[in-house]
């Protein structure tokens, strides 16, 4: 979750500095969130009240 950043590159994830923030992510399911036929992972975050969204790379593993 070290990625999670806002659209002005404010962190959200592992860096940040709240404990609270960075610890409450929470994982919701799959959704196609931009209708583009890719489901994505999606997270929610009660303590700062944000959300996000990555995709997994099916070869690697690796979130996107």
């Amino acid at each position: 979750m070290n990625k999670i950043k806002d659209f002005d590159g404010i962190s959200h994830g592992l860096e940040n500095p709240n404990e609270n923030v960075k610890s409450n992510y929470k994982y919701q399911g799959l959704i196609d969130i931009n209708a583009d036929g890719v489901k994505e992972d999606i997270f929610t975050n009660a303590k700062s009240g944000r959300w996000a969204t990555c995709s997994i790379e099916i070869n690697t593993g690796i979130a996107n």
